[in-house]
């Protein structure tokens, strides 16, 4: 099974990082990267279809996302996350992604999980009511990250990774990059 992540800048990874980990710490729960999944279930990914991730990564702008609501559910993997407000690329980038695996049923509710696991809700709400107010925040999105997540959050693996388009990048290198990857994938 392997999934594809929206990931921060390394600033927003850093700092949204530090609170999954401490998060992870209370709850003795497992620890992970901050992501927002983009599109999951996919069983197989060829060469082609993963050339094709990489030009959808190179043709989207850098791009910024407001994380404005906290919010809690009896899910293992959004015991507690973090809601964007509602962006146009996101929804876009979902859009092309289920264009490349018709056959996978995913439903997309964008969020950044900030802890996995089974906790009660009064347990998550006692936390919440100590913690610091500063966790809502911005998410720079910088690179599509293809993991395989197969097992527990401990055995995931990342396969690949594409940068998104930066516009200080030239269209020279931009171009080198997806045509690298047509080699690698080709």
């Amino acid at each position: 099974m392997y999934s594809i992540w929206l990931m921060p800048s390394d600033r927003e990874l850093m700092r949204y990082q530090e609170i999954i980990d401490e998060f992870s710490l209370q709850f003795d729960s497992p620890g992970f990267e901050p992501h927002i999944t983009l599109f999951s279930g996919i069983e197989e990914l060829a060469d082609e279809t993963m050339y094709q991730i990489s030009v959808l990564a190179a043709l989207t702008d850098i791009f910024d996302l407001t994380l404005s609501e906290l919010a809690l559910k009896n899910n293992y993997y959004q015991a507690l996350y973090l809601k964007p407000n509602a962006n146009d690329v996101l929804v876009k980038l979902n859009e092309e992604l289920a264009t490349l695996f018709p056959l996978v049923n995913y439903t997309f509710k964008p969020h950044l999980s900030l802890l996995y696991g089974n906790i009660s809700r009064e347990n998550k709400e006692a936390f919440l009511k100590q913690s610091d107010s500063t966790i809502l925040g911005n998410f720079q999105a910088m690179t599509l990250r293809v993991v395989k997540t197969v097992g527990e959050v401990e055995m995931w693996q990342t396969v690949e990774e594409f940068p998104l388009y930066h516009k200080d990048q030239s269209f020279l290198n931009l171009i080198s990059e997806v045509v690298e990857k047509s080699v690698i994938y080709g």
